[in-house]
């Protein structure tokens, strides 16, 4: 049996739906940074200005003759201050309150959306491509230069590897925006109990550094008040 195809007429006050215009970087990067000679000046003016900087507060922050293991040492007493130890438990009961009636308020008003793969790898290799730029234009040390560009571009290219796996189904919108929020939150909390801070080396003086673990005064109040806050979220799906 034959095929049938359906041949729209040619009539001359037909309106037919336009064709979508170009999408990409460089679509984009022509219609806003390079539309005119006036924007191109100003693009490059923005982007000298935005290496400078760059250059500048990086290359501050990774000043060997900078001693940032005095700010870690002391991180608690710039938090708190010279707070009781006895009464330490006051502090973190009030930031749990918060964290418990943030989840409950987010519950109960649905607070939240879905995204879409494409938009959630976009994202990835944007902050991806954002520290191999500061990796490549910051004044660190060449060792960092080359860590700092070689995690960016991993990051970047996880992020394009997965949208390319995910092939049209990027497109959908399916994920929750809430849930991307709390593996953020699961990976932070995670990362406290890895992570090595600098402290003075105690035989050679605070110019000295050397690192260890977070303790678990810090570590352990964090995991339960995320505990309590996706336990408060729980309820509030069952209350609202």
């Amino acid at each position: 049996m034959a095929e049938s195809k359906i041949v729209l007429p040619d009539l001359p006050g037909a309106e037919y739906a336009p064709e979508p215009p170009p999408q990409g970087p460089v679509v984009w990067m022509k219609e806003n940074l390079f539309s005119t000679p006036f924007s191109v000046i100003l693009t490059i003016i923005g982007t000298i200005i935005a290496v400078g900087s760059l250059r500048g507060v990086f290359g501050f922050v990774a000043n060997p003759e900078r001693i940032w293991q005095a700010v870690t040492t002391n991180l608690r007493l710039l938090m708190v201050q010279a707070y009781p130890d006895q009464h330490m438990w006051r502090v973190w009961v009030s930031i749990g309150v918060v964290v418990v009636l943030t989840a409950l308020s987010l519950a109960v008003w649905r607070v939240g959306g879905r995204t879409s793969g494409r938009k959630l790898t976009g994202n990835v290799m944007a902050v991806g491509g954002l520290i191999a730029t500061i990796g490549l234009v910051a004044a660190f040390p060449f060792e960092m230069n080359v860590t700092w560009t070689g995690i960016g571009l991993a990051v970047a290219g996880l992020g394009y590897m997965v949208r390319r796996m995910m092939g049209d189904r990027a497109k959908i919108e399916n994920i929750p925006t809430l849930a991307v929020v709390a593996g953020l939150l699961i990976g932070l909390v995670a990362s406290l109990w890895v992570l090595q801070v600098p402290v003075p080396d105690p035989d050679t003086g605070i110019r000295a550094a050397t690192t260890e673990p977070l303790a678990n005064t810090t570590r352990f109040p964090w995991m339960f008040l995320l505990i309590a806050g996706f336990v408060a979220y729980g309820l509030g799906t069952r209350i609202r």
